[in-house]
């Protein structure tokens, strides 16, 4: 097949395939895991006395390796890359008010997913002003 480029990776210790669109007759397949998607609503609190802040209408995710990493807003969520189209990448930040950050879901096709986003929040600092969130949402490729 001459569509796949083959290199070694020595950071992995492993050989990488990857299509080459500028072989003639390649068509490469998208990665979803490579790209920035709009979603389907805004997510956004700000709560604490204004230490909790976040505010997002698109994700961009990106793999490198064995990571998964999503980009929302100011937040990185990530995760090991798994192995089909279902994701669930997560962040934590420790403090006063401790902030757990995920989403979850699936991508049906290379340019759409559809997930949840969860938010939750413990702790005296977050002076129980802080809702937590689960917020169904879907992702159209930018």
């Amino acid at each position: 097949d001459p569509c796949p480029d083959a290199a070694c990776d020595t950071g992995l210790d492993m050989c990488t395939f990857t299509c080459n669109p500028a072989t003639p007759g390649c068509d490469c397949p998208t990665d979803p895991f490579d790209g920035c998607f709009q979603l389907s609503t805004t997510i956004s609190q700000t709560c604490a006395l204004g230490y909790v802040s976040y505010n997002f209408d698109q994700v961009c995710f990106s793999h490198t390796g064995p990571a998964l990493n999503c980009v929302a807003g100011d937040l990185t969520l990530t995760q090991i890359m798994p192995a089909g189209y279902v994701f669930e990448v997560t962040t934590t930040i420790s403090g006063s008010c401790n902030e757990y950050y995920g989403i979850s879901g699936e991508f049906t096709g290379p340019d759409h997913f559809d997930g949840l986003w969860t938010a939750t929040f413990t702790g005296g600092g977050c002076f129980g002003l802080c809702a937590n969130q689960s917020i169904v949402i879907s992702g159209d490729r930018i």
